[in-house]
């Protein structure tokens, strides 16, 4: 399953670029940095590597470059906090985030986000999966769609 998925993941770049580029507004990034700290949280904690790699991710990825590097580690740094405090309040608030996203293109974009930064170091774990899930669902998307049922 992760090697169709990352074969699709591959092939998408420059179309999450592009879509994230359309997507550049205060609520969009919200809910990416959400859903790339709870991603990063999936194991139950947010470890230094994690931070860099997420770090790494947003510098590195043409998707992000349409944010302000600073903009995305504040909004990362604040979500992973919550969920360091108290990873149930932490979700919970992460999951509001996904609440002002209406549009089903955004929506398809967080989720091909969520993904990337999953398959990042090269292993979608089942953490990583069930996370990105609850986003799915969050989101009102159908898991089967992304080969999460």
């Amino acid at each position: 399953m992760f090697s169709g998925l990352k074969d699709w993941l591959n092939g998408q770049k420059d179309n999450l670029a592009d879509s994230v580029a359309r997507f550049n507004n205060r609520k969009f990034l919200d809910a990416a940095m959400a859903g790339c700290a709870m991603v990063a949280a999936a194991d139950g904690s947010i470890d230094s590597d994690e931070k860099v790699k997420v770090a790494g991710f947003i510098k590195s990825n043409p998707a992000m470059q349409a944010f302000d590097m600073k903009a995305c580690i504040d909004r990362f740094n604040e979500f992973a906090g919550q969920l360091e405090f108290d990873v149930s309040v932490g979700s919970v608030e992460c999951l509001k985030a996904f609440e002002p996203i209406t549009d089903v293109d955004q929506k398809k974009t967080l989720v091909h986000l969520c993904v990337a930064i999953g398959a990042a170091d090269g292993d979608f774990d089942d953490d990583e999966k069930k996370i990105v899930k609850s986003i799915v669902q969050k989101l009102g998307l159908n898991p089967s769609e992304y080969g999460l049922s």
